[in-house]
C-alpha cells in the first residue's frame, strides 16, 4: 500500500488526523519502511506522534498525582479509556486522549471534588480566547449529577507544550445514566486491578473483562445517542481501533463467559453485541479469532435492528433510524444525512 502511487495522501492524512490515528499510523509505517513515504507525509505523522508522546507524559504525571491523593483519602477508584489504554495496549505516542476519565462510587463524588479543587482544578469550561476557566453555576453542576452519569468536567490550565489544559471527567456510572442502583459500579470497583503506568508507578484499572465491557458501552453511547450524534462527537476510527487492539492483545486469555454473564446481568449485552458487530465490519478478521467468535455467538438473541437505531437519551421513545451502511456512517462527515 505504501508504494501505491494512486493514493491521495492529502486525503489520507486528513482521515488519519480527523480520526486521531496519525500517531498510530506513524508507529505502523515506521515498523515497515518509512522511506516509502513522501517526506511531507512522513513529517506530518512523525510530528503528531512526537507531540502525542509529550502530551501523554504530561497527562500521566497528573494521573499519578490524582491516583495518589485518591488512595490517601481511601477513595476507591479506577481510571478509564485512554488513561489506561495509553499505558497498556499502545506504545508511547500512538494513542492521544483528551480527558482523564475516572470511575468512583456516587457516594464519593464530593470527596473527589474536594481533592481535585485542592490540586487546582475547577469545574468549568476553558475559554481559549481569554485563557481562563469559566466556572459552571450551581444549576449546571446539579443538573449534570441528576441527569448524566458523571460530574460536570474539571479543568486546570497548564499552557505547556502540546497541552493547554488538564481535563478530568469523574464518572459514577458506566453508561450515560445517573442510575447506579443495580450495584454495577461497586462490583466493578471491587474487581479492579493495578496496572503499571510507568516503571515506578501503578494505577487502578478495571479488570480486563470489565474494561472491555466499558469500552463497548462507551462506543455504543457515542454511536447511538441523538444529541452526541448531531454534534458529531462520535464515530471516530480510533475508538474501533481501541477495540481491535484490545482484542488482539487480550482475547486469547480473556474470560469470555464472564464478559457475557456480567454484560447480560447489568444490561450491557446490547452494547457488546453492537461493538463486536460494528468492529467486524471494519476489521472482519477479528471473527476468525476463536474467543471473539464464541463471544459474538452468545449474543445471537439480539436483533440486528440495534445497529441502526439512534435515540434521545432523555426521551428514549424519540428514535431515528440510520438507513446507510455502517462503513459510510463511520467515514461520512455529514453523519445524519441517512437518518429518518
Amino acid at each position: 500500500m505504501l508504494s501505491d502511487k494512486t493514493l491521495n495522501w492529502i486525503e489520507v492524512l486528513g482521515y488519519l488526523c480527523y480520526h486521531r490515528v496519525a500517531g498510530l499510523a506513524y508507529q505502523v509505517v515506521n515498523s515497515i519502511d518509512v522511506r516509502k513515504l513522501d517526506f511531507p507525509v512522513f513529517f506530518t505523522i512523525y510530528m503528531i506522534h512526537q507531540a502525542q508522546s509529550i502530551r501523554t507524559d504530561l497527562q500521566k504525571e497528573y494521573i499519578k498525582s490524582i491516583s495518589s491523593k485518591l488512595s490517601e483519602a481511601n477513595v476507591k477508584h479506577t481510571f478509564l479509556k485512554g488513561s489506561v489504554l495509553s499505558s497498556t495496549i499502545y506504545p508511547s505516542g500512538t494513542r492521544a486522549f483528551n480527558d482523564i476519565d475516572i470511575l468512583v462510587s456516587k457516594k464519593s463524588i464530593q470527596k473527589v471534588k474536594g481533592i481535585l479543587y485542592d490540586l487546582g482544578f475547577l469545574q468549568g469550561k476553558y475559554d481559549y480566547s481569554k485563557d481562563i476557566v469559566n466556572e459552571f453555576d450551581q444549576h449546571t453542576l446539579t443538573q449534570s449529577i441528576n441527569t448524566r452519569g458523571e460530574m460536570a468536567p474539571f479543568v486546570k490550565i497548564l499552557n505547556e507544550i502540546t497541552i493547554k489544559t488538564i481535563d478530568i471527567d469523574v464518572n459514577f456510572s458506566l453508561d450515560w445514566t445517573p442510575n447506579t442502583s443495580n450495584g454495577v459500579v461497586d462490583y466493578f470497583l471491587e474487581e479492579r486491578v493495578l496496572i503499571s503506568s510507568d516503571d515506578n508507578f501503578s494505577i487502578y484499572s478495571l479488570k480486563e473483562e470489565h474494561l472491555f465491557i466499558h469500552l463497548c458501552s462507551h462506543l455504543y453511547k457515542d454511536s447511538a445517542l441523538l444529541d452526541l450524534v448531531k454534534k458529531r462527537k462520535v464515530l471516530d476510527l480510533y475508538k474501533f481501533v481501541d477495540i481491535y487492539t484490545f482484542i488482539q492483545k487480550y482475547f486469547e486469555q480473556i474470560n469470555i463467559d464472564q464478559i457475557f454473564e456480567d454484560s447480560l446481568k447489568y444490561g450491557f449485552d446490547k452494547h457488546v453485541f453492537f461493538t463486536l458487530n460494528y468492529t467486524a465490519e471494519i476489521f472482519p478478521e477479528i471473527l476468525s479469532l476463536n474467543n471473539v467468535n464464541l463471544l459474538y455467538q452468545k449474543y445471537s438473541y439480539i436483533s440486528d435492528n440495534i445497529m441502526t437505531v439512534i435515540f434521545d437519551q432523555y426521551k428514549p421513545e424519540k428514535k431515528m433510524e440510520d438507513t446507510g451502511s455502517l462503513i459510510d456512517r463511520l467515514f461520512s462527515y455529514d453523519i445524519i444525512k441517512n437518518y429518518k
